[in-house]
């Protein structure tokens, strides 16, 4: 109270009149006795002319709502909203501190992958006959299929390839219909029509494509000195132990033949003994195979009845009877055959790294892991099994790794924000401050981090389109602050305590602030209208810039008001309104000044020649719209345009030979330019797979 009555005198000297004089010193004494026993002045005084409201910057008033602006410009409602959040300071820096833990809790949790999950609503249908002509698969198999499925409604396309020994199927359905419902139907179709594909080939396989297959997290390639058999076995047993970890959905083991017994036959002994190719083949399937009998039961066992017996070594196979010649004697397989031993069918694929046989393990992870965390256990543990093994000569190199566009993604992003805060706050440290500056780089990490929260509590995982967003937007979260910090810094200059200047300066520009933060909003949200895959990818945009953008607004009109009022300059240069000599009016020279000069130049020539700027941007604005027009038609395509735009972590090489070509022939090639790859050096690839 002394210390308010030396100020008013200091200040008012002897332009104070006595009346005046007088409520002063009755407000002065009051808070004295207040300071002096709480308890002795009551709460609700019978002559309410001896209240003062006293703010935290020492402004004196007879009403908290004194020295408020009126008019059109100020919104009552952010004039209202700003008046609550002062007088509920603690409070609202709590729920300040909660958001930003919460936000940094919701950062090392939520999901994080390469691709959001989006099913491709596409569906692949293979089936082997091994043995069989192009032509045969697609008579016996492919037709069949076809006919299955063709009733099916929702259905887009059916398109089919049918090589030697395999079909290939490929049902496309229409976009944003039920891709799970329409699945179980064509799987129910085609399973229905077993009985009619040939007795020799293998069951429809069906592939259901989404991100996850189409995006693995990432894939380890075991080669080295070690045999085909003893990377198999390394193979199951790293398999084993990649499944335990967490969020990891299946793991595919690729690049291992399967094990068959090869029987040759002689057509020579086949004619002197009078058997056919038939008869041997219905004597090995009839022979190699079991048949469930019944059972025997007893009063204290019961047992289950099966004749013959599947085959368990060569002597098996060799001494099956084929039937008997006209001597009465039998026919054996030995007697027919020229050779018979283990192997494989001819390979459908044959995979390699860095010109090396190769088995690979594909990791997919579950929906709502992590795919960086999975990489890195991934590789912690493959690191391990190698040092293990480096003795059998194994080798283990790590392909289509997604974790590196992630990784790279987020330091741009990270790069992106750091700049963006340094510039922020050089740039508001040489104009508005160092605190103001402070305070508007602060609703760049708080609006990611409120983002975060959303996308945690909507199930959307940090994946590169959202990524892409963040950076899209990060340069325009801070805009709010910075109008609001400016409109309060202006009014404080014009010699407004702060609390009013802070009231007043969020009341004035909040609707403005709001309405250009809906405009950016509304500017997005017709991605929401694309429909299939693509709709479902390019919905992350919007999605992430809405969360973005309405985290901005709340934070610059809820808290940033508060941490003004609170930690905010108290006093600043006043401006006067009057200032009468051109001198004074001069902008001073420092750069600020002469940005603006350079500015109003040109905006004086614009204005000066309204109509002409008024042709040659919307000249502009024509020839943009027919640059982008021709690009998407594909008519003339000026721009590139491409759905996922081309990085340089991985390049594709195909090679195509004739049709006639081995695939053996073509898998020594492969390797060849593999190998060629490597000899450039080590900086030019890590791993060359084919």
């Amino acid at each position: 109270a002394l210390y308010l009555y030396r100020k008013i005198q200091k200040t008012w000297g002897d332009s104070v009149d006595g009346e005046n004089k007088i409520l002063i010193e009755d407000k002065i004494r009051v808070l004295s006795e207040l300071v002096e026993d709480p308890f002795r002045i009551p709460s609700q005084p019978g002559d309410t002319t001896q209240l003062a409201y006293l703010d935290e910057d020492g402004t004196i008033s007879d009403t908290p709502l004194e020295g408020f602006e009126e008019g059109p410009g100020y919104s009552r409602f952010a004039r209202s909203l700003s008046i609550a959040t002062l007088k509920n300071k603690t409070f609202l820096n709590i729920v300040y501190l909660i958001i930003f833990a919460a936000g940094i809790y919701a950062m090392f949790n939520i999901p994080v992958e390469n691709m959001p999950s989006v099913d491709m609503g596409e569906v692949y249908i293979t089936t082997y006959y091994y043995g069989a002509s192009a032509e045969d698969v697609e008579n016996l198999i492919t037709t069949q299929i076809e006919k299955a499925i063709e009733g099916i409604e929702n259905v887009q396309f059916v398109e089919s390839r049918t090589h030697r020994n395999r079909s290939s199927v490929h049902v496309k359905f229409v976009d944003d219909a039920d891709y799970s419902e329409l699945f179980s139907r064509v799987r129910l179709q085609v399973l229905n029509i077993r009985s009619k594909l040939p007795e020799g080939c293998e069951d429809p396989k069906f592939l259901f494509i989404d991100t996850h297959w189409w995006i693995s997290v990432i894939r380890v390639n075991l080669f080295g000195q070690a045999s085909e058999s003893s990377r198999k076995d390394m193979a199951d047993r790293l398999k084993t132990e990649l499944k335990a970890i967490e969020g990891v959905r299946d793991i595919e083991i690729s690049g291992q033949s399967k094990n068959e017994f090869h029987v040759s036959l002689s057509p020579e002994k086949l004619r002197n003994l009078g058997v056919t190719f038939a008869e041997v083949v219905d004597a090995l399937r009839s022979a190699g195979q079991k048949i469930p009998t019944g059972n025997f039961s007893t009063e204290s066992s019961e047992f289950i009845l099966d004749s013959g017996s599947d085959f368990s070594r060569q002597e098996d196979v060799l001494n099956v009877i084929v039937r008997k010649d006209g001597f009465g004697n039998f026919v054996r397989i030995r007697d027919v055959v020229t050779s018979a031993m283990m192997g494989s069918p001819d390979p459908m694929l044959i995979t390699s790294i860095n010109g090396e046989d190769t088995t690979s393990l594909t990791v997919r992870k579950e929906d709502r892991a992590n795919s960086l965390k999975i990489a890195r256990q991934v590789k912690q543990i493959c690191d391990r099994f190698a040092d293990k093994h480096k003795a059998d000569g194994l080798r283990i190199a790590y392909t289509n790794d997604s974790t590196k566009e992630i990784n790279d993604s987020i330091s741009i992003l990270n790069g992106n924000l750091l700049m963006g805060i340094g510039l922020v706050v050089l740039t508001l440290w040489y104009t508005l401050g160092l605190r103001n500056a402070i305070f508007a780089a602060l609703g760049i990490p708080f609006s990611f981090l409120c983002t975060l929260i959303a996308m945690k509590v909507a199930g959307i995982s940090i994946n590169s389109i959202n990524l892409f967003a963040f950076i899209l937007v990060s340069g325009i979260i801070v805009d709010d602050a910075i109008v609001v910090i400016e409109n309060v810094y202006r009014h404080q200059q014009m010699g407004k305590p702060l609390r009013i200047a802070v009231v007043d300066g969020v009341a004035e520009i909040f609707w403005p602030v709001f309405n250009s933060m809906l405009t950016t909003v509304v500017a997005f949200l017709p991605m929401l209208l694309i429909t299939g895959p693509v709709g479902s990818f390019l919905s992350m945009i919007p999605i992430a810039v809405s969360f973005a953008l309405f985290a901005s607004i709340l934070e610059s009109t809820t808290f940033l008001p508060v941490h003004i009022f609170e930690y905010g300059p108290k006093a600043v240069d006043k401006i006067e309104a009057d200032v009468a000599s051109e001198e004074e009016k001069s902008p001073k020279k420092d750069i600020v000044s002469r940005i603006w000069n350079g500015f109003e130049k040109i905006l004086d020539l614009f204005l000066k020649h309204r109509w002409k700027a008024m042709t040659a941007i919307s000249l502009l604005f024509f020839v943009a719209l027919t640059i982008a027009g021709l690009s998407l038609s594909g008519i003339y395509p000026l721009i590139k345009v491409k759905f996922f735009p081309g990085n340089y972590i991985r390049y594709h090489v195909t090679v195509a030979l004739p049709s006639s070509t081995p695939i053996t022939r073509t898998d020594a090639i492969v390797r060849d330019i593999s190998r060629f790859i490597l000899s450039l050096g080590g900086k030019q690839a890590d791993s060359v797979s084919g």
